[in-house]
Formats: C-alpha cells, structure tokens, sequence
C-alpha cells in the first residue's frame, strides 16, 4: 500500500488560508503599533520580524502606558552608551524578564485579558486582546 504524502489541494488551500489570516492579522497589528507610536516597526513585517520586535518587551509596556498611563511603572529600556559584547546577551535578558514581568503585572492589575510569556511565540494573540479592550 502507497501512502502518499503530498499534500492534497483542499489541504493547500486550508493552509493557504491560514498563513493568509496570519498575515493579516499581523499587518493589522503593526498597523496599530504604529498608530500607536511604534514608528520602527513596519507595516509588513514578517512573523520572524515581529516577535523580535516584540521580544525586549519595551513596546508592549509603551503601548500599554499610553493606553492606561502610568500602568507600567518602570521600563528597562536599552542601555545607553557602549556595552561590552559579553554583556549584551544577559542585558538584553534582563530587559526581556523585567519588561515583560512588568507588563503582565500591570495588565493583571488592569483587568486585561492576561497570557503567559510563552504566548509571545504567537504574538499576534495580546496585541488582538489589548487591541479589542482598547476600542
């Protein structure tokens, strides 16, 4: 018996679709970042481009400091001036942690929908949460 293992068109077409509505609800959240001040962002990134955007954590607490100001109270932005380059891994670490664990702190506190960090794999999932809370 021959399995074959290409894919069948009504298949092709189901992830079509998919990787279609991914796209554009990541196109539909840079266009609201960028609204939102996150100018460096642009308005197609790719799913590589915006996790990394979003990875520091520094425009998920911006964004949700302009929502609800103050929210956030302390953002580990990059450090300024030269940072030696073994350095740089555990700064941008420590950003990550503390951003991060300051946004879903605030976002607690404000009664958002919350996720857990590993949710940022998909990161179009906060930004559709905060994006329908904001409207």
């Amino acid at each position: 018996m021959d399995v074959d293992h290409a894919l069948k068109p009504r298949e092709i077409d189901l992830v079509t679709i998919r990787v279609e509505k991914a796209t554009a609800r990541r196109h539909e959240a840079a266009t609201w970042l960028k609204n939102m001040g996150a100018n460096e962002l642009t308005e197609t990134p790719s799913e590589e481009e915006f996790k990394s955007f979003l990875k520091s954590g520094i425009i998920l607490c911006n964004v949700l400091n302009k929502i609800y100001p103050g929210a956030v109270s302390q953002v580990v932005e990059d450090p300024a001036g030269s940072t030696a380059p073994e350095e740089v891994a555990a700064l941008c670490a420590y950003q990550h942690f503390e951003n991060l664990r300051n946004f879903l702190v605030a976002v607690q506190d404000l009664g958002l929908p919350t996720f857990e960090p590993s949710d940022l794999q998909q990161a179009c999932f906060f930004l559709s949460k905060v994006q329908g809370s904001s409207r």
